[in-house]
């Protein structure tokens, strides 16, 4: 990944179901996690902004597979805006994370 400082991100698979996650950290688009998403059910990908080191949800859109949960995104920003700048790069199902959110894969 590429950020400010060593980032990290990983990919969860089952080999009973071959269903995969991928847990991005802060990065900006790069094509290494277009490579480790690459098929996978869900990425949860930040939406901080395009600053350097980071991505937009529109950033996030474009490495999504076929899903996209947004992560470490501004309370601030309007929820519904946020999943509709993903989606202007994405047409899988987009969400925001709130804290307690449980997700089932």
């Amino acid at each position: 990944m590429r950020h400010l400082i060593p980032p990290i991100a990983y990919r969860v698979e089952s080999k009973a179901s071959s269903q995969a996650v991928v847990f991005s950290g802060d990065s900006q688009p790069c094509p290494e996690l277009a490579t480790l998403a690459h098929g996978a059910d869900l990425l949860f990908h930040e939406a901080t902004g395009a600053e350097p080191g980071h991505s937009d949800a529109a950033k996030a859109g474009q490495a999504a597979a076929r899903g996209l949960m947004l992560i470490h995104c501004d309370p601030g920003l309007d929820r519904n805006a946020l999943c509709a700048s993903a989606r202007s790069h994405f047409n899988g199902p987009v969400t925001v994370a709130e804290d307690g959110l449980q997700v089932e894969v």
